[in-house]
């Protein structure tokens, strides 16, 4: 279902009496396991860079087993270009979700060193596509990246899969640093992390309240001509749909990340497709992940 950009937030007035105490225990557990086991990944060869190049952000959690699936999703739905995991954490222990997520600074930092290996892939590859993904908390730091490149170095677009960003974010500066757009990937069922999480803890861009990821992003009050004629244009938000469990995907928040999910919705975006209603492509065929991962500090 495509949603248009201004909506009522139906979960704005929620506020859930959860112990916050208790929760931040349930979420230290649920990110330390998502980044068990996870082994670095080559990097992309010059070959796949000059067919494109797709930037994966993680969530709070660090690199984990979602991001790989992202990555291999890409290619099962035919993306052959550089797919590179930047890992914007610093996992310091049981808290370390909590440091990514409030500490502003340190992500804008991350931010604008993204945004530099951006501008160099693109000054060393120019007129090759280039889509940065961000998926929750890594949407905020997708946004902000792309804020920060100049407008001489557009990226084609930006994919956000449950944001942890406040609705209220203006858009239109990054909007306007993309050739094609924002698409916002965004699941009303997603409450545990992007309703409850977000309301106790608050949003990458410490807001506290549901996040985009859960209710979609809002058209601020007050922007000018230009800038609401780019969300009109430029900015197209998905929510989640029953029939996109045929992929896996139930409408929680790794669900997006699904192989099946990414190869039939994403993979045709960054190929320059529309999105279809369904793919034709074979699990049983898909090559092996050609994902690339290097940490934020190289």
């Amino acid at each position: 279902m495509y949603t248009p950009t201004h909506m009522p937030n139906p979960m704005r007035a929620c506020t859930p009496q959860v112990s916050a105490r208790r929760f931040a225990a349930v979420i230290a557990l649920c990110v330390s396991s998502l980044g068990a086991g996870c082994a670095s990944l080559p990097r992309p060869t010059p070959r796949q860079k000059n067919d494109g190049m797709v930037f994966i952000l993680p969530g709070i959690e660090g690199q984990s087993y979602t991001n790989r699936n992202i990555a291999r999703g890409l290619r099962m739905g035919g993306v052959t270009g550089g797919v590179y995991i930047y890992d914007w954490t610093t996992w310091t222990g049981p808290l370390g979700w909590y440091i990514h997520l409030t500490d502003t600074h340190r992500n804008r930092s991350q931010a604008a060193h993204l945004a530099r290996r951006i501008i160099k892939h693109i000054e060393a590859y120019p007129d090759r596509p280039v889509f940065v993904v961000g998926h929750s908390g890594g949407g905020g730091i997708a946004i902000m990246a792309v804020e920060m490149l100049p407008k001489s170095h557009p990226v084609d677009g930006i994919i956000l899969l449950a944001a942890a960003v406040s609705p209220e974010r203006d858009l239109s500066r990054s909007l306007s640093h993309t050739r094609r757009g924002i698409w916002n990937f965004y699941s009303p069922r997603d409450v545990a992390f992007l309703v409850v999480g977000t309301s106790i803890f608050g949003t990458i861009d410490r807001r506290f309240g549901p996040a985009a990821g859960a209710v979609g992003f809002e058209t601020p009050e007050g922007l000018s001509e230009n800038a609401a004629r780019l969300y009109e244009k430029k900015l197209t938000q998905i929510a989640f749909e029953q029939s996109m469990a045929v992929d896996g995907h139930v409408g929680q928040h790794n669900g997006w990340t699904r192989c099946g999910f990414v190869a039939r919705w994403l993979a045709p975006i960054v190929l320059g497709n529309n999105i279809p209603e369904s793919a034709d492509w074979n699990a049983d065929d898909a090559p092996d992940v050609a994902a690339n991962h290097a940490p934020a500090s190289d």
